[in-house]
């Protein structure tokens, strides 16, 4: 039951979190380990954390720790904003974090002090600490902080430069926080102080769980993590404070100067404040000052600092060496030094830090340095010498030198003058430069230290009060180290002395820090009266922050008006934090008239001025549209942001929210408009997992949880439960109003890890239970309602509530085995049942009822039903899909698909995967009232597919393939792009999760290229190799494919015969043939026949191409046109007399066309019969113009030409050698020119016709005719002068001779390369072109490009190489005889090996790999030159580019540089765009009327030749015209007349041979095909594959003589190998058709290449000879071959291939039988056959489609069919009774091959359908009891029981009991035959209606003589004959008989 009701929280892998992550984790600082647990400031932090957590828990509103709870530091600027809040209470698990991780939060603008500086945050502290936790990668950091930089508002460009400063003002913190770090502090301490810009808000009333139901997750409701109200949150904030590290250490220091900023690299220096710090009344307060001492127990801070340091006197050198004239004001300055030389620092401190500004704009900086060098050099006053070193570092009026100045200041501390330890504490604390002196705590608190004991009590009395205000300073900061343990332990206790004492000295620094610690009680008793004292003191000094914290304090004390006054004073020196407490104030009416208006401009101020607070705050409010403002998400994000990037945790989270929920982000901007949704959310997503992180790491608990989220859920990051869990387990550690809610989410998450004990665990803590050790009852409190105003009792109810039903399942379903307990379980859920909201025990209770528990309750489907329902009505999406399961399918109610649709939908709105699956099917379907929708349907199964139902990832494949099916052409090139790669998508979705049907059809798309989908080989072997371990039958035998073929794996023969025999055990019969195939192409003939032979015999094979093509296999073999080897297997024994009736079945029957070509050669040879001639000729006849066979074609010819079976006649012949060379041999045209040539075929030689083909091949190019003609030109020219004048030409630069010359160095262009042309000569040659190229000649350029495309270097390279010449030797040194005997096989070179397939294969050695690489180096540079040359603007350039990239099928790449020159106006290329129109290459849509429009244009008005031809070919195919025949061939032969153009001789010898040039043309038109087939094949020198493969056809039939049968055959064969070595599929077909007849083992190797080049004769002869094996060959019967071969003959339309496939569908041969698919194949063949006008095939089809039909059930379709195939096959038997229709039987589907019996069942059935009136057909017993006599009469023995009964019955016939006695007794004696015959399973098969037919018989006999009614009996019973006969009957079945007997 747990299985099948998993609730989402089933167990399920997880990724484990990487090393670092949980370093982050689990680290923490020695620092922090070493703090004392029990020391008075920690335990007061636990007991303020506790009062707030109570105080906040009473007051949950909406911007809970908004603001923090009183001012903690001073209003600095944003410079030095970086402030981190007082800790109040270590963290449950401090996690150490990664130093050079950044939150790109910082903010370090300048604002002037005219608009308002930007106050630190920090005056609104926080109480509570913010987590030091921060779990990232560092690799998503970078990431992180750009996802920050999306801002979803226009800002305007002074926000945006802004902006730019404040980056670049990021960047530089960056810098000094690295250079910043201490040696002494731990990394997490460096990470809080440096890496967050202003104190946090810890929202402890706000942290927490959205609810206990949903957990944490942002899609629960957008404000489910926001409270509603904000004022009494802000109020309870801002009543307390914390004080940061940095804020302390961070405040303006009147006596640095500059020194804290120039010391930390930057040239920022912050505004000074706006009131002075003068300690007026210092000697007023004398008597308070404590003693400055230190405390004997601070150890840390050394006595006094040692240090090396250089000489005092390199300060002094600093200074210009020459004396110079003492200006006015340093002679004023040097004369109030020696009227009061006491008070010299406070005079340097006026001059320098006081009135800085107005120095510095005066000019007085140099003279007052020049003072402080002449009082130094005549007083040696110390202090000037340290005010010196001070300008020396900060550059006033003198050169900045920050190493100099520091090391003086060391030197001068070593020397123990006291002035200057103050600065170089300093120093330490900040650092200098990265390559001075680096941050330096412990060094900076020894020297503060040493600077605040410089003077006793008595003795600091006594000094002036500047030096006063440095010592309290400097104690001051000794203060704030040791309280937050910088560069020291931390030691609050020392620290408090530390204050009291800077404070008695009146620093207001110091003051404001006591204040808070009276008043939080921090290491001393809680005082708010001192508090008040303290605060005011520093108030009085015109400190904001202090007078903001003294104005709340007293408010809350009930001192209204005073501190409203304090209030606005604060207000005045722009202190946000007073302003927020005003604003709180006139919200909520306390002390003030309630004013909502006055309160929202407070917060506005506020939010100028920067406050993440009040930014916050009105965010919410421009959200929510509260406080009388619109909602306006626009402004509320730009509020939010700003809060945000302050460093604000709870805008930080809402943020988030926003971000997560689409309100903001990508979505909502125009940039990625362009952008998927599903891209934009991601985006969103992890902008929003950003955000949460960084609340999450100031403690917002909330955001811990949202982040665990995100980690669980893969919400905008990487799943990673380890990390999910433990920010779960933070937030469920802390204590919140959503405590509860995050204990769940850590019990579901340990759920869902398989971590069941520790789940249990949180499950109990949750719930407040724990489980009894034993089987006794439950103790648990009981489940109270929650108060409905109560929201955070429904959160810890509804938490609870969900605990205990978890508990419960633990229970139920034992997942702690220790613990199950059924019974216990079922109380629970009983319990939690009687609260009807509880949906949730409600599902799990049905789900008891539904399954049972043993011993508890029964199953009780009503019951179930009736919990479900509950539980569906509340919302629970299982429980809805449990309600619409049993309404779809009747479980425990009425069946109600249409209610169920419902429940269904209502489900899927949820998420319910298996929901949305369904309703899905509904759609597909069109389920019960559901309209059929598959744009629903995909909808749905989308949605279910990413939930990650793989079932729907199946469907959603299947459905964008049916679209692309139905719509096809149809379908827009978007839609059916978006409906592939939909498919593609979805299909790989599910076959990652290893879906077989997914990695099938995957396989197969890939492979076949499917749909436009580009051939992936690669990825479809893996994918079908996945299908083919989960034994797919259809992926097994295309693997096997794979394998046989070599297709990106090594060919592998045995690795395809395991996947062939595979399948073939499974009950493929295609394996069988498949493996036959493969057997017989490894030779191992006697396996590949007995394959062949099962094939054969396959039922399901025998209608079908592959079965046919088995049985003409074994009738190869028999004939021993394969080579079988001997085998003594009687069974699989033929002789050749079974072999020619084999082949006349398939020719005559089954009409066979591959089996057309071996009876006419059993004919012609006499093999298996006797030779005829006659017979022979009218074979190959029908094998060439219905099988388009080449080798019949060639057949024809030689006969004609020899005279066998007709007279010569040599015209005939030409015309069957031309239409053998129209099968697709280019190289014909090149032998039409030989027969000019060598005046063959009656042809005259005509050497001048010759030479004009050279010239014209020549200027297309042409290798051979393109050198004899340079050859020419050059024996008809001067050279020597030519290259005198050429040269001198050179010397004066003129280009053109330089290509010239070098064309003259050069071999003629194109022809071959002879040893004459030198390496020198060829590099000359090359470096003149190269420099012609380099001085912009174009056309050298070119000439570059024709020479690497010639590849003449590689060539020269080759001959210089006599080894590389012996392995390449050029067709022009073998003789011809040679050449004819190698390529008598398919590929024979000189070094070769034949392969398993008898292909030969070239051995490459390591020369010819090299070879093969400068060849195709040198291509590449000659596409290089053209391009290049086309960029200069050369046209034939252009052309030539294009023709590069054309020949290398880049046809997009072509079109546009053939389109550039068709610009320039060139002929060619506008001739090649016009093609492209046509054809549609190149990415441009097809305009077959734009193309033919060019190309008449072109050939009509600029007389191109070269556009003749594609002009005719628009003629005779109409494309962008009317087809003319006529046309076409006058264009055809201008093309042939202006260019030699041997592609056009070819099709005009076509157009004769094919008969369309009208009767006119008919009696001449073999002859004149012959003489063009004759003239391409000359011309193109034995190139051109159609010309020759036609020739051969035209060569074959030719009979006159022996002698010359031989020669013409001989020729004919030549002319078929030259073509099929051409690539001419035709010509290897026919080579494998005359090799199969010879018995040449070759004939396999030439049908495989036959059909891989696509000829589907070929395909199904392979399909043939697999199908039935041939024992000549010794090929054995492989279905699964053969069904491969059947397939790839059946999509090029072959009806005997599809007869076959539906046959093998029909009978699972190698395939699962499926009716369905073979009665698809079946209506196929129909279809082909009708287009053929193919009736004999026709009628067989329809007879097998018929057959089906009956079996699956007796119709009127099937009768009919039976009628049609009956009326069809009557018909053919009429028109044509002794023709056959092909050469290979095809297996029938019937009891026997001979048409007579598919006939006479086909008659058989008819009948039965009249006489028992089957499927409503109108009864005609007389016709149906007349054709079963005939056929009783013609013996066929299936009808003799029932006209029996017929005449019995008087049914049809009159009744005649001697008639039926008769036909009885015909019955038995069938029986007997067969019995004493003992014949074979052939042709007589005796099957079980016979049997029945049998023992019917004989209880029928039997009856006749038991009542007298058999002829011999003369109306007297014979009982012994009858008891006999009973008997019989008994023994064979009858149960009439036996009931008779028993």
């Amino acid at each position: 039951m747990g299985a099948a009701h998993s609730k989402n929280v089933a167990a399920s892998s997880h990724e484990k979190a990487r090393s670092r992550k949980r370093s982050k984790l689990f680290g923490r600082p020695s620092s922090k380990q070493a703090k004392t647990e029990g020391s008075s400031h920690t335990t007061r932090r636990h007991q303020l954390q506790q009062q707030q957590q109570q105080q906040q828990q009473q007051q949950h509103e909406p911007v809970a720790a908004a603001m923090t709870m009183m001012p903690l530091s001073p209003s600095t600027p944003a410079a030095t904003a970086e402030i981190k809040p007082l800790p109040t209470e270590p963290p449950p698990q401090k996690v150490a974090v990664n130093p050079e991780e950044k939150d790109g939060e910082e903010d370090d603008t300048v604002l002037p002090l005219a608009t308002s500086s930007r106050f630190n945050i920090a005056s609104l502290g926080d109480l509570i600490v913010p987590v030091d936790m921060d779990i990232v990668d560092d690799e998503e950091e970078d990431e992180d902080d750009e996802e920050d930089k999306v801002v979803p508002l226009a800002m305007e460009a002074s926000q945006q430069q802004q902006q730019q400063n404040q980056q670049q003002s990021q960047q530089q913190q960056q810098q000094r926080r690295r250079g910043r770090r201490s040696r002494t502090t731990s990394a997490s301490s460096t990470r809080l102080l440096a890496s967050r810009p202003m104190s946090t808000i810890s929202s402890m009333s706000e942290s927490g769980l959205a609810s206990g139901v949903s957990t944490w997750t942002s899609s629960a409701g957008l404000f489910s993590h926001i409270d509603p109200n904000t004022s009494s949150t802000i109020t309870a904030i801002t009543d307390y404070s914390t004080i940061s590290r940095k804020s302390m250490l961070d405040w303006p220091d009147d006596d640095a100067g500059c020194i804290s900023t120039t010391i930390a690299s930057t040239s920022t220096r912050p505004p000074p404040y706006s009131t002075t710090t003068a300690n007026a009344n210092a000697s007023a307060n004398a008597e308070s000052v404590v003693h400055a001492e230190s405390p004997a127990d601070s150890p840390e801070i050394d006595a006094f600092p040692k240090s090396d340091a250089l000489p005092i006197e390199h300060v002094h050198d600093v200074a210009d060496p020459e004396p110079m004239e003492v200006s006015a004001c340093t002679a004023a300055i040097l004369q109030e030094l020696a009227q009061a030389p006491a008070d010299a620092y406070a005079l340097f401190k006026r001059v320098f830090v006081d009135e800085q500004e107005a120095s510095a704009a005066n000019g007085m900086m140099m003279d007052a340095y020049k003072a402080a060098e002449r009082w130094y050099d005549q007083t040696h006053d110390d202090v000037a010498l340290v005010w010196m070193t001070r300008c020396t570092m900060e550059g006033w009026g003198t050169p900045r030198n920050a190493s100099l100045a520091f090391n003086t200041l060391q030197s001068l501390a070593d020397r123990h003058i006291w002035h200057a330890y103050y600065p170089l504490a300093l120093c330490y604390l900040h650092g200098v430069a990265p390559d001075v002196q680096p941050p330096d705590g412990h060094a900076a608190a020894n020297y503060f230290k040493a600077a605040s004991t410089a003077f006793t009590n008595e003795d600091l009395l006594r000094q002036p009060a500047a030096i006063q205000q440095m010592i309290s300073m400097a104690q001051y900061r000794l203060g704030s180290m040791l309280f937050h343990g910088v560069g020291v332990a931390e030691q609050p206790d020392h620290a408090v002395h530390w204050f009291t004492s800077s404070a008695a000295l009146g620093n207001r620094y110091a003051q404001f820090i006591v204040g808070f610690l009276y008043e939080q009680g921090i290491t001393m008793p809680q005082d708010h009266e001192k508090a008040i004292e303290y605060y005011s003191k520093s108030a009085h000094q015109q400190f904001s922050d202090a007078q903001a914290a003294l104005g709340i304090c007293l408010v809350d004390k009930g001192r209204v008006p005073q501190g409203l006054d304090w209030l606005k004073k604060a207000v005045h020196m722009k202190n946000t934090r007073a302003m927020l407490k005003l604003a709180i104030l006139h919200e909520s009416g306390q002390g003030v008239a309630k004013n909502q208006g006055l309160a929202l401009q407070y917060f506005k101020m506020a939010a100028q001025l920067a406050d993440p607070v009040a930014n916050y705050v009105l965010g919410l409010y421009h959200r929510l549209g509260d406080r009388g403002l619109v909602q306006h998400d626009a402004l509320a994000a730009k509020f939010l942001l700003q809060s945000a990037r302050a460093g604000f945790a709870p805008a930080q989270r809402v943020l988030g929210l926003l971000y997560a929920q689409g309100v903001l982000g990508s979505s909502t901007t125009t940039a990625v408009a362009d952008q998927s949704p599903q891209v934009q959310r991601r985006k969103d997503e992890k902008t929003a997992f950003v955000w949460f992180r960084r609340a999450a790491s100031h403690g917002d608990v909330r955001a811990l949880g949202l982040v665990g989220s995100c980690y669980e859920h893969g919400h905008g990051v990487a799943i990673n439960l380890d990390i999910a869990l433990q920010y779960y387990q933070k937030a469920a550690r802390t204590a919140s109003p959503f405590q509860p809610s995050a204990q769940l989410a850590v019990a579901n998450l340990c759920h869902r890890m398989n971590r069941y004990n520790d789940a249990l665990k949180w499950f109990q803590l949750t719930a407040r239970i724990v489980l009894p050790a034993e089987n006794t009852d439950l103790d648990a409190p009981p489940m109270v309602p929650p108060k409905d105003n109560d929201e955070n009792d429904h959160h810890h109810y509804a938490a609870r509530a969900s605990a205990r039903l978890m508990i419960a399942r633990y229970l139920l379903h034992g997942w702690v085995a220790s613990l199950k307990n059924p019974l216990l379980a079922f109380d629970m859920l009983q319990d939690l049942a009687t609260d009807e909201a509880n949906g949730h025990a409600h599902y799990w209770l049905g789900a008891c009822y539904e399954e049972g528990i043993v011993d508890v309750c029964t199953p009780d489907l009503p019951k179930a039903f009736y919990h479900y329902r509950i539980a569906a009505r509340t919302g629970d999406a299982d429980a809805q899909f449990q309600v619409g399961f049993m309404l779809s399918n009747g479980k425990g109610v009425a069946k109600d698909r249409q209610a169920a649709f419902f429940w269904y939908e209502s489900a899927g709105k949820q998420g319910h995967k298996t929901a949305l699956y369904s309703v899905g099917l509904y759609y597909v379907k069109g389920l019960d009232g559901t309209c059929k929708n598959l744009e629903k349907a995909a909808f749905y199964f989308e949605q279910a597919a990413h939930l990650g139902m793989v079932l729907a990832m199946t469907a959603l494949g299947n459905l964008y393939r049916l679209q692309l099916t139905q719509q096809g052409a149809n379908a827009s090139q978007e839609q059916t792009m978006l409906y592939k790669e939909q498919m593609i998508k979805w299909y790989g979705k599910a076959a990652l999760h290893n879906d077989t049907n997914a990695l099938r059809e995957l396989g197969m798309i890939y492979s076949q290229g499917l749909f436009g989908t580009p051939h992936d080989h690669l990825l479809a072997l893996d994918h079908l190799r996945k299908a083919s371990a989960q034994n797919d039958v259809q992926a097994t035998l295309l693997l096997g494919s794979y394998y046989e073929q070599g297709t990106v794996v090594t060919q592998n023969p045995q690795h395809a015969l395991q996947c062939y025999l595979k399948v073939a055990n499974q009950g493929s019969a295609l394996g069988r043939f498949a493996a036959a195939q493969v057997y017989h192409a490894m030779h191992e003939y006697e396996l590949a026949y007995e394959q062949y032979g099962l094939a054969a015999k396959d039922a399901q094979l025998a209608r079908t191409k592959v079965g046919r093509t088995a049985r003409l296999m074994v009738a190869r073999y028999a004939l021993s046109y394969v080579t079988a080897g001997t085998t003594d297997n009687a069974t699989h024994v033929h002789t050749k007399e079974d072999a020619f009736d084999m082949l006349e079945r398939l020719a005559v029957v089954d009409r066979f066309a591959p089996s057309f070509y071996w009876l006419a050669d059993c004919y012609y040879t006499g093999s298996g019969t006797e030779q005829n001639y006659d017979d022979a000729l009218h074979w190959f006849h029908r094998s060439a113009n219905e099988a388009h066979a080449a080798d019949a074609s060639f057949k024809l010819a030689l006969m004609h030409e020899l005279g066998h079976g007709t007279d010569i006649n040599l015209t005939e012949a030409i015309r069957y050698y031309q239409a053998a060379a129209n099968k697709n041999h280019v190289e014909s045209l090149h032998r039409l020119g030989m027969a000019y040539w060598r005046g063959q075929l009656g042809l005259t030689a005509d050497a001048e016709q010759a030479i004009q083909w050279f010239t014209k091949s020549a200027t297309e190019r042409y290798g051979e005719s393109h050198w004899a003609l340079g050859q020419m030109a050059f024996e008809h020219q001067d050279h020597e002068m030519a290259l005198a004048w050429w040269q001198k030409a050179m010397d004066v630069g003129h280009v053109v001779s330089m290509r010239c010359m070098a064309t003259l160095l050069l071999p003629p262009q194109g022809g071959a390369t002879s040893c004459d042309t030198t390496a020198g000569d060829l590099s000359k040659a090359l470096q003149l072109l190269v420099d012609a190229s380099r001085l912009g000649d174009a056309e050298s350029l070119v000439l570059l490009g024709q020479i690497h495309q010639a590849g003449l270097v590689t060539a020269l390279a080759l001959l210089t190489d006599p080894q590389l010449v012996q392995h390449h030797a050029s067709p022009q040194q073998q003789e011809p005889q040679a050449e004819i005997d190698q390529e008598s096989a398919p590929s024979s070179p000189v070094d070769s090996i034949l392969n398993s397939d008898g292909e030969a294969e070239p051995l490459v050695d390591d020369r010819e790999a090299l070879l093969l690489q400068r060849q195709q180096e040198e291509q590449e540079l000659a596409v290089k030159c053209f391009e290049q040359a086309a960029h200069m603007g050369h046209v034939q350039a252009m052309f030539l580019a294009g023709q590069e990239w054309h020949q290398q099928q880049q046809y997009a790449a072509a079109y546009d540089y053939y389109h550039q020159a068709a610009q320039h106006d060139h002929l060619l290329a506008q001739v090649m765009c016009a093609r492209y129109q046509l054809a549609g290459l190149g990415g441009i849509p097809m305009d077959k009327t734009a193309g033919f429009t060019t190309l008449l244009a072109c050939a009509e008005q600029r007389d191109c030749a070269e556009a003749f031809n594609s002009l005719a070919q628009c003629y005779e195919m109409g494309w962008g015209t009317s087809a003319s025949a006529a046309k076409a061939y006058d264009w055809y032969r201008q093309a042939a007349t202006a260019n030699k153009d041997t592609e056009a001789m070819y099709r005009i010898g076509l157009l004769h041979v094919n008969g369309h040039l009208g009767p006119e043309a008919s009696e001449t038109s073999e002859l004149s095909a012959l003489d063009w087939f004759q003239m391409a094949v000359e011309i193109s020198h034995s190139t051109h594959a159609g010309a020759m493969y036609q020739l051969a056809l035209l060569l074959l039939p030719l009979e006159d003589n022996d002698n010359e049968h031989d020669e013409s055959a001989t020729r004919a064969k030549h002319y078929l190998v030259l073509a099929a070595h051409h690539g001419s599929a035709p010509a290897m077909a026919r080579l494998g058709l005359l090799g199969l007849q010879e018995h040449d083992t070759q004939a396999i190797a030439w049908l495989t290449q036959a059909a891989h080049a696509g000829s589907s004769q070929a395909q199904c002869t392979l399909g043939l000879l697999y199908h039935a094996g041939m024992e000549e060959l010794a090929i054995a019967q492989d279905f699964e071959r053969a069904f491969d071969f059947f397939c790839q003959a059946a999509q090029h339309g072959d009806v005997t291939a599809c007869l076959y496939l539906g046959t093998y569908y029909e009978h699972g041969i190698q395939v699962t039988p499926c009716n369905q698919k073979a009665k698809d194949w079946y209506r196929q063949a129909m279809d082909h056959a009708n287009e053929l006008k193919d009736d004999n095939n026709a009628w067989i089809a329809q007879l097998a489609y018929a057959r089906l039909l009956h079996q699956e059930q007796p119709s009127k379709d099937a009768f009919q069919w039976l009628c049609n195939a009956r009326e069809n096959a009557t018909k053919t038997t009429r028109s044509s009774p002794s023709s056959p229709s092909s050469s290979l039987a095809l297996p029938s589907t019937l009891e026997t091959d001979d048409v007579d019996a598919a006939m006479a069942l086909c008659n058989l059935t008819i009948a039965r359908y009249q006489l028992y009136g089957w499927a409503d057909v109108p009864c005609n017993h007389v016709a149906a009891a007349n054709t079963l006599l005939a056929l009783a009469e013609q013996g066929h023995r299936k009808t003799y029981v029932e006209i029996a009964q017929c005449f019995e019955s008087g049914t049809g016939v009159p009744k005649n009991t001697i008639a039926a006695y008769t036909w009885y007794g015909h019955m038995v004696a069938a029986a007997n035959a067969t019995q004493n015959t003992h014949q074979d399973d052939d042709d007589d098969l005796w099957d079980d209606d016979d049997q029945k037919n049998y023992a019917r018989a004989l209880f029928k006999l039997a009856e006749f003589y038991r009542l007298g009614l058999a002829p011999d009996a003369q109306n007297d019973p014979d009982l012994d004959k009858a008891q006999a006969l009973y008997a019989m009957a008994a023994q064979n079945g009858s149960l009439d008989a036996k009931q008779h007997l028993f």
